[in-house]
């Protein structure tokens, strides 16, 4: 086996994608819908592995297991604008191709920098952060 060959065959274990709900579907913010990962089919894709600068576990404001990612300067004027235009709207985050969460947009989001929730444990937060920032992961990262 050749060198380039073993850089080739690794590939990324963790997928993120940030998923955004599609046009013309209807939602009623603070009613009782319970969204699953069907529920986005047809939304834009607003952030993908590919486009996560960094990634680090942390927790959120109540202690729970999240990440905190930033994201390219195109990512973030795409999640930018898209939220602008879409608040009260969830946005649906994907973790290798399953829902982990899917928060309302409150306000525009202009930062590049999210943290994400849904985690089941400290470790699997953790966790994601090392795939997303193994060289597997970050090979093509500038999109």
């Amino acid at each position: 086996m050749l060198a380039g060959q073993a850089v080739a065959e690794q590939q990324c274990q963790t997928k993120l994608n940030i998923v955004g709900w599609p046009d013309g579907q209807s939602f009623v913010h603070g009613g009782h819908q319970d969204l699953t990962d069907t529920d986005f089919v047809g939304g834009d894709l607003l952030v993908k592995t590919e486009q996560v600068v960094s990634a680090e576990a942390s927790t959120d404001m109540s202690g729970n297991p999240a990440l905190t990612v930033s994201v390219t300067s195109d990512a973030r004027r795409r999640f930018s604008e898209y939220t602008a235009k879409n608040l009260q709207m969830p946005i649906g985050v994907f973790l290798n191709d399953q829902l982990l969460s899917a928060p309302i947009v409150l306000s525009p989001i202009q930062g590049g920098t999210m943290m994400l929730t849904g985690f089941l444990s400290d470790e699997h937060a953790q966790q994601t952060e090392e795939h997303l920032m193994s060289a597997a992961c970050r090979g093509s990262i500038g999109s």
